[in-house]
C-alpha cells in the first residue's frame, strides 16, 4: 500500500487498485500559474470518471492531528493532513519537503510511512 502527494495529487494504491484525490492544494498551486485549462480539464476527467480511482479521504484523527501540529508550529497544513492520513491509513507518504520530515523528527514522530522522491522508482 502507499499514498502519493506529488504535484498536487493524492494517489494510493493497494495491490492494483489506486485510488486518487486531488489536494486542495494543488488548486490553489495551479490557479497561481499561467495553466493549461484543457490539461486541467483532461486529468480531473481522467482521474475521476475513469473508475480506476476512488478517494483517500482522512480519517477524523488524522484532522485532528494535522491541526495539533499546525499549532505547534508548521504552516503547511495540507502537508500535515497528508501525512498523518498515511500514518492513519497505513500508507506511503511520498514528499520532497524537508522542512516538514525535519519537523516531524523533531517531534518524535515515526516515518516509516514516508518515501522520499528521489526513493520513489523503488515502488513502481
Amino acid at each position: 500500500m502507499y499514498i502519493v502527494y506529488f504535484n498536487g495529487l493524492l494517489r494510493e494504491g493497494i495491490g492494483g487498485e489506486l485510488r486518487l484525490g486531488l489536494g486542495w492544494g494543488a488548486l490553489g498551486k495551479i490557479s497561481r500559474t499561467e495553466y493549461d485549462p484543457k490539461r486541467v480539464e483532461d486529468g480531473l476527467t481522467s482521474i475521476f470518471e475513469s473508475g480506476v480511482f476512488s478517494p483517500a479521504l482522512p480519517t477524523v484523527r488524522a484532522y485532528l492531528r494535522a491541526l495539533k501540529f499546525r499549532a505547534k508550529g508548521f504552516k503547511d497544513l495540507i502537508d500535515m493532513l497528508l501525512y498523518f492520513t498515511a500514518r492513519e491509513r497505513g500508507l506511503k507518504f511520498l514528499t520532497r519537503d524537508g522542512e516538514l520530515l525535519e519537523f516531524l523528527e523533531k517531534s518524535g514522530e515515526e516515518l516509516e510511512c514516508v518515501v522520499l522522491e528521489e526513493e520513489l522508482g523503488m515502488l513502481w
